[in-house]
């Protein structure tokens, strides 16, 4: 496509492009026998190939070079998309340019008669990345920033939902959100689990605002783009995103640049359990229930994070108001269980304020807070540690973070309660308020129960597994 806007300059002599068209050939002929292994390289590679062959078709290998790329895209959908719709890297960032490569090496086939060497099963699944992606933006058109991924622009997402748009016109969800909620209607759901990649949405509406959670628990992918974060999630509510995942900050090098990424894949700056505040071994995640009961949504995972260890995140959002998050550890392990929390950055409209030794709550002068309040039956103690997020490349802001820790005994279960209240503004009789004890007895297998008082309301709460 860049051809065409220098074709025609007066730079462009007859020798010029003899040269340029004779090394364009040569590199698509070393490329034939020189792609990438595997992953987002792969596509990439194989786009340009579709290019290619499509668009200098008067090349005596033209028609080799198109039907490879064709031959290892529709061979990589299968192998890159998980069932669900997610890019296997489980990077958004990754997953949007991966749409942006299969459809864009269809639409230049279409465009030009090849598209009937897409069979439609490659269409639909390109649809579903599509709305695993809807599902997961938050009202403002921002995505989490679980794993590489970093700080897009909302002029940018739309501008890949008019192309989406072009394509499935009947999708009304990507009409719903390219018009900017102008046409079309909200969906009628609310809560989505994609259990395959370990994505869950918890939200309340589709509006500015909602409330909407994304959990992240997902089973053995360790691929560089991904992090050793299962069980973490972040919380977005009003425009203001309470608990941003850490990001990226840095990509690849050496020395200090690979002390630097190395910093920001930690377990414990993201916002889930950690035994001794030690990075997790495991990555296998699984649903354990994804429900609701009345105007509460349940979802519930588990992961297996060290040897010996096993954690279960039971998450409550309670009259699609505030959430109750139930953490569980059990095992042979024994040592430090903590539950790591990682706020929001400090601003001109205020900030985060530790209530030791139990949590901690926002001070933001928009009316937009959140409070923060762990309990457990067995003793807590409070450690303020080092807190950053990185929206933007090589650059990273300082936040507050904290761990709240039990000591966790061989053959024992560790547990949390914590409570996630949305709030106007702060409110000390109220953060007091809040308790909350397990009413089951003890750590099952099969369930739990528990009863939550928040502003001098009692909420009993279950859920059989």
């Amino acid at each position: 496509a860049i051809f065409l806007y220098f074709k025609e300059s007066a730079a462009v002599t007859p020798e010029y492009l003899t040269r340029f068209m004779a090394m364009y050939a040569r590199a698509a002929d070393f490329m034939m026998d020189n792609f990438s292994a595997s992953a987002n390289h792969l596509l990439y590679e194989a786009q340009s190939m579709v290019y290619g062959g499509t668009f200098f078709r008067e090349f005596k290998n033209a028609s080799a070079w198109r039907s490879r790329g064709v031959e290892l895209l529709n061979r990589e959908i299968g192998v890159q998309v998980m069932e669900d719709g997610m890019q296997y890297e489980l990077d958004f960032g990754y997953h949007l340019a991966a749409i942006g490569t299969f459809l864009t090496a269809y639409n230049m086939s279409k465009a030009n008669g090849y598209e009937g060497e897409f069979p439609a099963s490659y269409g639909q699944t390109v649809e579903k990345m599509i709305e695993l992606y809807c599902n997961i933006m938050y009202p403002d058109y921002s995505e989490p920033l679980f794993g590489d991924n970093r700080r897009g622009s909302k002029s940018a997402v739309l501008r890949n939902m008019k192309m989406w748009r072009s394509v499935f016109p009947d999708n009304g969800l990507v009409r719903y959100l390219q018009t900017e909620r102008a046409e079309g209607s909200a969906p009628t759901y609310l809560a989505r689990q994609f259990a395959a990649s370990g994505f869950y949405v918890l939200r309340n509406g589709w509006g500015t605002a909602s409330t909407m959670m994304v959990l992240k628990n997902g089973g053995g992918r360790e691929f560089w783009h991904n992090q050793p974060d299962n069980g973490t999630f972040e919380l977005w509510r009003g425009g203001r995103n309470f608990f941003p995942d850490s990001g990226c900050y840095l990509y690849s090098g050496d020395g200090s640049i690979s002390e630097g990424r190395a910093w920001f894949r930690q377990t414990k700056v993201h916002n889930t359990l950690t035994l001794d505040g030690a990075d997790i071994t495991e990555q296998n995640g699984r649903p354990l229930l994804f429900a609701s009961q009345g105007s509460t949504d349940i979802c519930v995972t588990q992961n297996a994070p060290y040897p010996g260890l096993a954690h279960r995140r039971s998450v409550f959002f309670v009259d699609r108001t505030f959430f109750v998050v139930v953490d569980e550890a059990t095992g042979a392990a024994s040592g430090s269980v903590g539950l790591n929390w990682n706020l929001c950055e400090n601003t001109s409209k205020g900030g985060v304020t530790f209530d030791q030794p139990s949590g901690a709550h926002t001070t933001f002068n928009d009316n937009n807070n959140i409070i923060v309040k762990s309990l457990s039956p067995s003793a807590l103690s409070f450690a303020e540690q080092e807190g950053r997020v990185s929206y933007d490349y090589n650059a990273y802001i300082s936040r507050k973070a904290y761990r709240v820790c039990v000591d966790k005994a061989a053959g024992q279960a560790a547990r949390f309660i914590s409570v996630l209240y949305p709030v106007a503004s702060w409110n000390q009789p109220l953060y007091d308020g809040v308790a909350g004890s397990f009413t089951d007895g003890g750590y099952s297998e099969t369930g739990l129960a528990l009863s939550v008082t928040v502003g001098g309301n009692t909420y009993n709460l279950s859920c059989t597994l």
